[in-house]
Formats: C-alpha cells, structure tokens, sequence
C-alpha cells in the first residue's frame, strides 16, 4: 500500500519496518528475565513503592481481591501525585505523617480513584 505525500525516504523506511514486522514475533522483544509484579489495592502505599523500587520495575498492575479485577496501573509518577497531595497537607498545617500513620493509607483508599 502506497500512501500518498510520502517522501522516498518514508517509503523505504516504512517497507523496512513491514520487513522487520513480518520476520519477528513479539516474543522476540520481551527479555527473558522480564518479571511482572502485581500489586493488592490494599497494598499501604508506603509498601507499593518499596516493592516497585526493591524489583526494579517502574510500573506494575493493581489487583483488586473484591472484584478479582486488574483495578488499573500504578507508576513512579503516581507516587509523585501522591507526594505532592502529602506534602500540600503538611504545608497547610497538618502535622507530618508517621510511619505508622503512612502505612493506614492503602492504594484503595483514596488513591486508587485518583489513579483511574
């Protein structure tokens, strides 16, 4: 299929993609020691990031028990959203949040909604 206002640069680069594309599997573009690390929603958001920076991933899928769903994704830019909400309720005169108090905020508790 010829599309039309392409350069002849286009053409060829577009010819060597299909070639490529056609003699390759998808399999070929996954590493072999890829992991896939699933996280609970009632997982402490403390704990979710922990986990996500202890196995090196940037991403990974929410598991929702009750509904026995994948609720969404949750990834390191969320937890900048997430320091971003914590920091805006110290600096309006909330008292800084304990361990113990950081770890009674679940990824459902709130933050889920806000991933979605």
């Amino acid at each position: 299929m010829e599309w039309s206002g392409c350069s002849g640069a286009d053409h060829v680069w577009d010819v060597q993609v299909r070639e490529f594309l056609r003699t390759h599997t998808a399999y070929e573009l996954i590493p072999e020691s890829g992991k896939v690390v699933l996280l609970d929603v009632e997982l402490p958001v403390r704990q979710a990031f922990h986990a996500l920076h202890e196995q090196g991933v940037a991403s990974a899928p929410l598991w929702d028990a009750e509904t026995a769903v994948v609720a969404g994704m949750i990834s390191a830019s969320d937890f900048i959203h997430i320091l971003r909400r914590l920091r805006s309720s110290v600096s309006s005169g909330a008292n800084p949040m304990s361990e113990a108090e950081m770890d009674q905020h679940t990824i459902r508790g709130g933050l889920l909604c806000a991933l979605l």
